[in-house]
């Protein structure tokens, strides 16, 4: 059996789980990818690698010839007839093309000092809310002038370990944000036909969490705000209040509905987004589950399947609030710097609770979900009803009409376990950020043999 403490590489080390590996096909000896600089993201574009020693004899690394430019595997033979694909720059440039949708109908435009809870009362939220200023949004955010990706590189470190979305293939990989944020930094023109995406950094406990609050109302709603305990022997509330979102021109993310039917925010630091937005109508959210469940799923753009869907597009220094249950996909244009977060909410809850079972339903992963979604409904449950009895206590009504209650309701036909069950099922051990994943391919990436 072979020593653990075996050496790979340049370097000498022993093997890492946690850094990128790749072989050289000529003397098969393993190497980090950091020491012969190749990148995770680079290596599925190598048909034969050869290390630094072997290229001398035998010449360079060999390149894949691509065959397309419109499936996810930009090597895939016989593809010329095949319908174009969900991220191939085909299907970019076509989505890009298409004349925009302004929906005026289905998008409130405020101004932030109309965002008030009075007016979640009196009209719901259930329509998207633009903002073209965050002045009156009791909102936190950095300096756009003097904050960059490199800022965030400089927050987070270098090292954090971060989710990344390769846009064509639609497939997620890791890599460290050093790495990223050095693909980012490469002219557009540079970076040849891969594309990036980094959806899934939650940064509360990292020293930028402090830089960012979402607006003040979204604050005062957020159950996991005012209805989680503070005590200690209470798990942690769920981190999902406060994203970074870095996508490379070019990236798409396909019509999806955020986790748990929450609620998200969006504040374009730099760059341009354009959302495409459905209503979650009964019907909407039928063809949404057969779109989904569809073996061409990837072949197909929803908002096409659908009676009718708008788009919003949200420039720097704008941010977008859409409502539970509102199925989006999202282009972007321009290499964007954006933050972002979720919440779950009193205003909501019927459709909160109707995106969970179709969740349960088609059974997505847990790491998809809404970390603790059972949890936090038990303890907004207990929220609302110490609120219930202040308010019945100070007014001695036998009528709330000033209260979101009507809407619980909805727990009468959702069945909830009890609360031990729900931290058994939803409290998985140091690890409550739900993730963007998909299969990732790391052809170069497996472990080097050890015996």
């Amino acid at each position: 059996m072979a020593s653990s403490k075996e050496t790979y590489c340049l370097c000498g080390q022993p093997y890492n789980i946690g850094q990128f590996m790749i072989e050289c096909d000529c003397c098969r000896e393993w190497f980090h990818g950091s020491c012969v600089d190749v990148k995770i993201y680079q290596s599925d574009d190598i048909d034969k690698y050869h290390c630094p020693k072997c290229a001398q004899t035998y010449g360079p690394s060999v390149l894949k010839i691509p065959t397309n430019n419109h499936r996810a595997d930009r090597y895939e033979l016989g593809a010329e007839t095949r319908a174009s694909q969900v991220g191939s720059p085909a299907w970019v440039r076509a989505l890009a093309a298409r004349p925009l949708r302004p929906a005026p109908p289905a998008l409130t435009r405020l101004r932030p000092q109309q965002f008030t809870e009075d007016f979640v009362k009196d009209n719901g939220f259930n329509r998207p809310i633009i903002f073209h200023t965050s002045e009156g949004l009791d909102m936190v955010t950095p300096n756009p002038a003097t904050f960059t990706v490199r800022s965030v590189l400089r927050f987070c470190g270098a090292q954090l370990e971060v989710e990344v979305i390769d846009v064509r293939r639609q497939s997620t990989l890791r890599m460290p944000l050093g790495d990223f944020v050095e693909y980012f930094e490469t002219p557009p023109d540079l970076r040849g036909e891969r594309v990036l995406n980094v959806l899934s950094l939650e940064f509360s406990d990292t020293n930028m969490a402090s830089l960012v609050e979402p607006p003040g109302l979204i604050r005062r709603l957020d159950w996991a705000e005012c209805a989680w305990p503070l005590a200690e022997e209470r798990p942690p509330r769920p981190a999902v209040q406060k994203y970074c979102l870095m996508s490379a021109a070019g990236s798409y993310t396909d019509f999806h509905v955020d986790f748990g039917g929450t609620t998200v925010w969006y504040h374009v630091m730099h760059g341009r987004k354009i959302f495409y937005l459905i209503p979650p109508t009964s019907t909407n959210l039928a063809l949404y589950q057969q779109w989904s469940a569809s073996n061409n799923q990837n072949e197909r753009f929803f908002g096409d399947m659908v009676e009718w869907y708008g788009t919003a597009e949200l420039c720097a220094g704008q941010t977008l609030c859409i409502p539970s249950g509102w199925i989006h996909g999202v282009l972007t244009p321009q290499d964007s710097l954006v933050f972002g977060g979720n919440l779950l909410h009193s205003y909501s809850i019927e459709m909160q609770l109707q995106i969970y079972e179709i969740e349960r339903r088609v059974e997505t992963p847990v790491m998809l979900r809404y970390p603790l979604f059972e949890a936090m409904h038990w303890y907004a449950g207990a929220h609302l009803l110490t609120m219930l009895r202040r308010h019945n206590e100070e007014t001695q009504a036998a009528s709330y009409t000033t209260m979101p209650v009507a809407e619980l309701n909805g727990y009468a036909h959702t069945q909830l376990p009890s609360y031990d069950a729900a931290i058994a099922q939803q409290y998985p051990a140091n690890n409550y950020r739900p993730t963007v994943v998909h299969t990732a391919r790391r052809r170069r990436g497996r472990r080097p043999p050890t015996g």
